[in-house]
């Protein structure tokens, strides 16, 4: 009976890969178990959060193998178990293959966990594994990196030796001999479950045998990466995305967004997940049982402040602010707006409705001009023969309401009318000289006409009073 100890995992502050090998290689060492089921007794020495590290160990290997063998083949690895108790908690009538005891104490010569083997012959007939609770100063461990060194630690209760490289495709090796503190589970590779594969080949026969190779090399179909992690790709046009990387299998994936980010006068709203995912919230959270690819849908707004103007393009005063605008109400003229066009239906000014010449064309931020259908006609009144009114008054009613003095020549131009009908009434001195509806629809003129002209009215008035005395002045001289 002899005893094969498993190199001591060390701990170091960087690693230092030294790796000669073209193609990365795993030592095996050569010895092999007759059973496929081992019995794992974790002993009582450690905090319970130490004790879980251990113990999902095994759990994660046997994980490890089921991704390796559903991409890879090599199915009769399934066949291995681990049959895992807790000292104190659980055991097995029929004894234990494995020991894990915990020593909580500086590691030596920076050590931090160990691997015995007793063979008799080529065949293990057990194992244990020893894990430093501290480092070789003294300092506690995380129960991640206790349960990262007892993974390795297992890997070699496998009867496997070390590794070549120290960096896979996707993350450390676990096999390899010196360890570096890190936030993630190091599980173990496709080279380090082929390695196994080689030393439990056996059990295709299930006739007991030591590998035959004492180094493994992968297959060209096989990639260099942990086993059972996968990747969630996240792609977004807009940096804000939280979450996305290696995951391990099973582990969930946390991934949010804003549902709003501004960059100066740009902003981007947030719509969705699409890809592998389909969702409309911002924060999803992802159960990782394969890749995937998931993409940030944004919409993308500009900051435009609508400027209204009269058809003829002066800006009104005061400025509407209620407007019907792609079928919604809004009660502001600064808005956030896709690039495009945006159907404009109405706006209110001085309480009237007041359609829009043309819809709103978003091409970048800034101001935007949107011209109304709000008139300034040119208004000139007559009479009947169409001779001029000078200086009256008009007065509309409709929509909105105004007045208006015209000059020498009888005419002037209207302030802005919403299109619409009118009541208009032409005055002068008080004197009202008609009431007429019209309609106002353009920047034309808009002659309004009275039946009686004061002006000619006088006029005929005087000349019939000089005619009048002009006959009285003839007669008395007869």
């Amino acid at each position: 009976m002899r005893g094969l100890r498993g190199a001591a995992l060390v701990l170091i502050s960087a690693l230092l890969a030294a790796e000669v090998s073209a193609s990365p290689q795993l030592e095996l060492m050569g010895v092999v178990w007759k059973k496929p089921t081992l019995r794992v007794l974790v002993k009582y020495g450690a905090p319970l959060d130490y004790i879980a590290a251990a113990t999902r160990a095994f759990k994660l290997w046997k994980a490890a193998i089921n991704y390796f063998t559903r991409l890879y083949g090599y199915e009769y690895l399934r066949k291995l178990h681990f049959e895992v108790y807790i000292e104190g908690f659980n055991s097995s009538p029929n004894g234990y293959d494995v020991i894990v005891e915990f020593l909580d104490e500086p590691s030596g010569s920076m050590e931090l966990g160990e691997a015995m083997l007793i063979a008799r012959g080529d065949y293990v007939i057990r194992a244990e594994i020893k894990l430093f609770l501290r480092d070789y100063t003294g300092v506690k461990l995380e129960p991640l990196d206790v349960l990262n060194v007892a993974l390795h630690e297992v890997g070699h209760v496998l009867c496997l030796g070390h590794a070549s490289r120290a960096h896979t495709a996707n993350g450390p090796e676990l096999m390899y001999h010196k360890y570096t503190p890190t936030n993630m589970v190091i599980m173990p590779s496709t080279l380090d479950i082929y390695g196994l594969a080689l030393v439990f080949e056996w059990l295709t026969s299930n006739r007991p045998a030591p590998p035959v190779q004492r180094i493994a090399e992968l297959p060209p179909n096989i990639p260099y990466r942990l086993t059972a992690y996968y990747y969630v790709q996240v792609i977004s046009a807009v940096d804000s995305v939280r979450g996305g990387g290696w995951y391990l299998e099973n582990d969930t994936a946390l991934l949010s967004t804003a549902d709003i980010v501004v960059r100066d006068d740009v902003r981007y709203v947030f719509k969705g997940w699409s890809g592998d995912v389909m969702a409309k919230v911002p924060n999803l959270s992802l159960e990782v049982t394969r890749n995937y690819t998931l993409v940030a849908q944004w919409v993308k707004q500009y900051k435009v402040q609508i400027v209204f103007t009269s058809a003829d393009g002066l800006k009104l005063s005061p400025q509407p602010t209620l407007l019907m605008l792609d079928g919604k109400l809004v009660n502001e003229s600064v808005l956030w707006l896709e690039p495009g066009e945006h159907v404009l239906e109405w706006v209110l000014w001085r309480g009237a409705k007041v359609r829009a010449l043309t819809n709103l064309m978003v091409e970048g931020p800034g101001a935007v001009k949107v011209p109304l259908a709000i008139w300034r006609p040119l208004v000139r009144v007559t009479d009947i023969l169409g001779l001029p009114v000078p200086f009256a008054e008009v007065e509309f009613a409709g929509p909105v309401n105004a007045r208006i003095k015209l000059g020498l020549d009888a005419y002037g131009r209207a302030p802005e009318l919403p299109e619409g009908v009118y009541e208009a009434t032409v005055a002068l001195g008080g004197l009202i000289l008609s009431r007429t509806t019209i309609t106002v629809q353009g920047d034309g003129v808009l002659t309004l006409r009275v039946v009686v002209n004061p002006y000619v009215l006088a006029l005929a008035l005087l000349l019939a009073t000089l005619i009048a005395l002009a006959l009285r002045r003839g007669a008395s001289q007869f």
